[in-house]
């Protein structure tokens, strides 16, 4: 870490560089200036994000089926930006994801699982249980 920083400061002046790190202990010894904690997005701002990605251009939007799978899927996300916009992103381009329709619940979750995995964000949703099956809106036929 010590090399990393000795770098860093042998930059030209007025250059900068923006760290990003899940772990308090590394911001802290990052920082040459006071660092800022981001928190988790609100219910409201999560499922507004997830919106944008996963109903872009009206695709799914207004299915009551999917909006409710979907609160569903974002209350995973835990609050997380990226986990919410990576998934967002990969369902906006199924007009009838198998997570949506009910087919294929379990293949969905293990793609999902290593997709977050490789972005080290599975741990942060969560994966210490597994989820269960998402329920669409029982009143909907």
């Amino acid at each position: 870490m010590g090399q990393t920083k000795e770098a860093l400061q042998s930059g030209r002046r007025g250059s900068e560089v923006i760290v990003t790190t899940r772990l308090e202990k590394v911001a802290f010894i990052m920082a040459k200036v006071p660092f800022h904690c981001l928190l988790c997005l609100s219910d409201d701002d999560s499922w507004s994000s997830f919106k944008k990605r996963a109903f872009v251009m009206g695709i799914n939007e207004g299915n009551v089926n999917h909006e409710t799978i979907g609160k569903q899927i974002v209350q995973r996300c835990g609050g997380v930006p990226l986990a919410i916009n990576a998934i967002g992103s990969i369902l906006c381009f199924k007009t009838a994801p198998p997570v949506f329709n009910g087919e294929g619940y379990h293949i969905w979750v293990v793609k999902m699982k290593t997709y977050l995995q490789a972005f080290d964000l599975w741990e942060v949703i969560n994966s210490d249980v597994e989820p269960e099956p998402l329920r669409a809106n029982p009143t909907v036929a």
